[in-house]
């Protein structure tokens, strides 16, 4: 029996989705979780370097796995000038009521609940998501922008972040799995299977035998449903390509629209027993980051 041939015995190769992200701005906090490090970087949303303005900037939150980048231990303070680049990953965590009430100005909520569901309610906690940073290369630099010597360090196969003057810039592919509406704007979530996303555990394979990975989700933002001045008719399971930047949208939330979203029966139980009931009353502000599409692919079907 004559062989098959080597091409026709090879496995297509993975192709995966873009996923670029480099932002330049000032670290305001560094924090530790397990082994990595953690740094909040206060990005300028009107082209400045150093944004000296808290209404005109962005925050988002930088992860350098084990607290190092190409195996280099980092080097960061408070009020370092930094420019990085890397990938965008949803965060997923749990607030606690406590942190809820704290923010809503509500501390003494707990106190008037039954004392005997009063272990029950300090025990809430509502999922939150956000997108985060996996930083791949990092650079310090001086006031004028130029890169201190000695301090920029980037992983095999990243392009060192340059001076190229992009403070804030996203490129980003993905499938749409969501979409929705909100104050005039139009949101779309989409999964993208980048070259990081992790390969589900077991043995089921995806299309070719190739491995089944969990994407990523990230949040991209149509400003008043537009892009490039022209409506957005994306629609579910388009594969679209968005060029943009980190964006930030505030939205009130009621502690009773919190804990209804919980779908926990246990919880609604809890609210069922209150009396009074003022949760409508209390309300937080939380603060989710996008990408904010200043441009836009959408690939025909099939491609």
């Amino acid at each position: 029996m004559t062989p098959k041939s080597n091409s026709r015995l090879k496995r297509p190769a993975e192709t995966f989705d873009q996923n670029t992200v480099q932002l330049a701005g000032v670290v305001t906090k560094l924090w530790p979780r397990q082994n990595d490090v953690y740094a909040r970087l206060r990005i300028s949303r009107r082209g400045k370097l150093v944004e000296d303005d808290d209404k005109q900037a962005v925050y988002a939150n930088l992860r350098f796995p084990q607290g190092q980048v190409k195996g280099q231990p980092i080097s960061l303070q408070a009020g370092d000038v930094i420019r990085v680049t890397g990938y965008l990953v949803h965060n997923e965590y749990f607030e606690t009521i406590h942190r809820f009430l704290e923010d809503a100005r509500s501390k003494t909520f707990l106190e008037g609940v039954p004392p005997e569901d009063l272990p029950a309610w300090q025990a809430v906690t509502f999922r939150r998501v956000n997108l985060m940073v996996n930083v791949r290369s990092l650079a310090c630099l001086q006031p004028d922008g130029k890169v201190l010597p000695g301090s920029q360090l980037a992983e095999d196969g990243e392009q060192a972040a340059s001076a190229d003057g992009k403070l804030n810039h996203v490129v980003l592919e993905g499938i749409v799995a969501r979409r929705w509406e909100y104050a005039g704007h139009y949101f779309a979530r989409l999964a993208c299977y980048d070259r990081f996303t992790p390969i589900e555990r077991g043995e089921a394979h995806g299309k070719h035998g190739r491995p089944r990975r969990k994407p990523h989700y990230i949040t991209v933002r149509f400003t008043d449903g537009k892009v490039a001045g022209r409506p957005v008719t994306a629609q579910l399971k388009d594969r679209l390509r968005i060029t943009g930047a980190i964006g930030e949208q505030a939205t009130n939330v009621s502690l009773h629209q919190a804990l209804f979203e919980t779908g926990k029966e246990e919880v609604l139980a809890l609210l069922e027993r209150l009396s009074p009931n003022n949760t409508e009353e209390i309300a937080a502000r939380q603060e989710s980051l996008h990408v904010d599409a200043l441009s836009l692919v959408a690939f025909s079907n099939g491609h």
